[in-house]
């Protein structure tokens, strides 16, 4: 499933006055995610790669092996959101997954 996503990751971008000329972004973060009905809060630094068609958002310090979340996520494959406290969610694959994670720049 293909998303146009790239809009609302815009939006996040500029809010927080995160947007590079060169497409490289690098910010902390506190990253909440969601595990079987608990929510658990991390700070990390966070990678945006901005890319003609498509970005990526890289979580740094994310704990993969615990929780067996990806730590890699693309504007192409996952649904990306600019919440109305402008916090970016990226859910899962198809657009009724619970929301899995939310990223706000500290």
């Amino acid at each position: 499933m293909t998303f146009t996503c790239i809009e609302p990751m815009h939006q996040f971008l500029a809010c927080y006055n995160l947007k590079k000329d060169n497409g490289l972004i690098l910010f902390d973060a506190n990253v909440s995610y969601h595990s079987n009905k608990s929510q658990h809060t991390i700070g990390s630094q966070v990678q945006v790669i901005i890319l003609p068609k498509e970005i990526a958002v890289y979580i740094i310090e994310f704990l993969t092996g615990e929780f067996n979340f990806n730590e890699m996520y693309s504007t192409s494959r996952y649904n990306f959101n600019c919440s109305a406290t402008n916090q970016l969610e990226i859910s899962g694959e198809y657009p009724d997954c619970p929301l899995p994670i939310s990223i706000m720049p500290v």
